[in-house]
């Protein structure tokens, strides 16, 4: 990967890492519930660590060859995604006036695992590994990214 190609492919992972999503959500959720912020994180950085796996492992490259596949992944974050709104619609979170915000008890290997679950379903990782970096791939013609597919 030339210079040029790793800088767009930065350039593009900082703009999408820097949109709040659900990882952002979480961490302050943790944070403002007395649960350990350092798990919390902790997880993210797991399951952002799964997807870097995968695509070593030559995943990303499978999703440039079968776009299904990224439909498929996409459907499974967003059905994800849905099922946390639900859970947050049913029992929404409505603090009284003059409670305290104290810890419920959540062990930090909860938090951790809700975390790594979080970052590893999340379609904006998904997007970014599955759907954004097989654009700067290397392809076996010598060039990279989309002058080299097609």
């Amino acid at each position: 990967m030339d210079v040029g190609t790793l800088l767009s492919f930065l350039a593009v992972d900082l703009l999408l890492v820097c949109v709040p999503g659900a990882d952002w959500a979480y961490v302050i959720s943790a944070g403002l519930r007395g649960r350990s912020v350092g798990a919390a994180v902790s997880g993210l950085v797991s399951g952002y660590a799964l997807h870097t796996a995968l695509a070593t492992a030559g995943l990303a490259v499978l999703v440039a060859g079968e776009p299904a596949l990224l439909t498929v992944l996409t459907a499974a974050g967003a059905a994800y995604l849905v099922w946390l709104g639900w859970g947050v619609l049913r029992r929404p979170g409505t603090p009284q006036a003059g409670e305290a915000v104290s810890a419920d008890g959540t062990g930090g290997t909860r938090v951790f695992l809700r975390g790594a679950t979080i970052s590893g379903l999340n379609p904006k990782g998904l997007l970014l590994y599955l759907s954004v970096l097989p654009q700067f791939l290397a392809t076996g013609e010598g060039t990279g990214g989309a002058e080299g597919a097609g």
